[in-house]
């Protein structure tokens, strides 16, 4: 019914094996042109119901999510006036769960419990779980005229199965604490990585991309129309191994992390990464990395300085002679340095004969 200064109404939806939504409301919204609410004017309404979720996100949203499922009881009211609206109420999401193609993992065992208060939408508790592990947080959202003011929230987790893909395998266990606005987000703590598998899956004999190839109506590239202020620090598990190309090799150490953007110029690090166990298959050769570094001092997160010593697989050349040979690479990973190595010293020639 609308006429006057206000709509109202009542609503009942009911769906076969989906579940069911009643509820009632009256918004100051006169019957005029145009048309516009008063801000001042009396708001009341109430919704309440419980719905089952049986893959309307996957046709929502195709390819992103898949086997989307779950229950929800909802329980919400709002009084006061439009300018000021007073929310008080519920939401409970439980046996939820989804497939998302795109990180290769089951989302299972979702839940949730949100409380409406006034202003505030509270995240008293969300957990879910992926693979071995889970992650569970808390939070709080500030509403101001029917749009998201400003939030806040934690997040930590165990062994939380983050990507299993053909190229990548990963576990991490978050400590975060997070709080922004809808233009900026800043983040703080640490993330470990107790298990990390990254490899090259490439099929022999395809073609890769040239890189002369020039990409036509592609979007062009630019800033995030947010701004990012997230410090992090990232450490490596006694589990991180990459078999790629010519390199099996085993990682550790530790970055911090400072992320202002999504270009690689607006990620910065602090740290070092080691190779404590590695070999790598060059000059008709295999070669035991015996040090490898990967040193950050504060620049672009993708050109670290590099301290890398490649010795030939050869015991019979360090026990009867006491020859070591090798490769060296010094300098940045985009500037890097490359010299054949020896002890004692030899010639190049020798070197590689």
């Amino acid at each position: 019914l609308w006429r006057g200064e206000s709509l109202q109404g009542r609503v009942s939806l009911a769906l076969l094996d989906f579940g069911s939504l009643k509820g009632v409301f009256r918004f100051p919204l006169p019957a005029r042109i145009p048309l516009e609410p008063d801000p001042a004017g009396p708001l009341q309404a109430s919704l309440q119901g419980q719905a089952q979720e049986k893959g309307l996100l996957s046709a929502l949203f195709p390819g992103m999510v898949e086997e989307t499922r779950g229950n929800i009881d909802l329980d919400l009211k709002a009084q006061g006036t439009w300018a000021q609206p007073d929310f008080q109420g519920s939401l409970r999401m439980s046996n939820a769960g989804a497939s998302i193609p795109s990180l290769g993992i089951l989302a299972e065992d979702l839940s949730s419990r949100l409380r409406f208060r006034n202003e505030q939408i509270q995240v008293e508790s969300l957990r879910v779980r992926s693979g071995p592990g889970y992650l569970e947080g808390t939070g709080t959202i500030w509403l101001k005229n029917w749009g998201m003011e400003r939030f806040e929230g934690n997040l930590k987790g165990e062994k939380f199965q983050t990507f299993y893909l053909p190229s990548m395998r990963m576990q991490s266990s978050p400590r975060l604490q997070f709080q922004g606005t809808p233009s900026h987000l800043a983040v703080r703590g640490e993330i470990l990585l107790p298990e990390v598998h990254i490899y090259d899956v490439s099929a022999p004999g395809v073609t890769k991309t040239s890189s002369d190839i020039v990409i036509i109506d592609q979007p062009p590239e630019g800033k995030s129309p947010n701004s990012l202020d997230i410090q992090v620090r990232l450490i490596l598990g006694d589990q991180i191994q990459v078999k790629a190309g010519a390199i099996d090799a085993r990682l550790a150490g530790n970055l911090d992390l400072k992320i202002l953007g999504l270009t690689p110029e607006e990620m910065t690090a602090r740290g070092e990464v080691r190779l404590t166990q590695g070999f790598y298959s060059g000059y008709g050769l295999s070669l035991r990395i015996d040090r490898g570094r990967f040193i950050y001092s504060g620049g672009a997160v993708d050109n670290p300085a590099l301290d890398i010593l490649a010795l030939r697989r050869a015991d019979d050349l360090e026990k009867m002679y006491n020859i070591k040979v090798g490769v060296a690479i010094f300098g940045s990973l985009k500037q890097s340095n490359v010299k054949l190595y020896s002890q004692p010293l030899m010639k190049d020639e020798e070197i590689l004969s």
